[in-house]
């Protein structure tokens, strides 16, 4: 295998983020079909949830490049 620049686990972390972000992306979409179209009231309902559900996934992915961002100047290995 070649020489990776991050270790294993930084780059799974830095994947796990990036599906995070695409997640966020996804729901927020799915939380604005409220306001764009017009839904049954329990659709709306789930849209609006989902927009919330948006947020909280945002959450997480930034506390994990919050994590990835204060070990970046660690040595690998250490």
């Amino acid at each position: 295998w070649p020489e990776w620049p991050q270790s294993s686990t930084r780059m799974e972390l830095r994947a796990a983020a990036a599906d995070l972000r695409h997640l966020e992306g996804f729901l927020a979409a799915v939380g604005q079909e409220h306001a764009v179209a017009s839904l049954p009231w329990q659709d709306a309902r789930l849209s609006r949830f989902a927009g919330r559900q948006a947020a909280e996934v945002a959450r997480i992915a930034h506390r994990i490049e919050q994590e990835l961002a204060q070990w970046a100047g660690e040595a690998e290995g250490a």
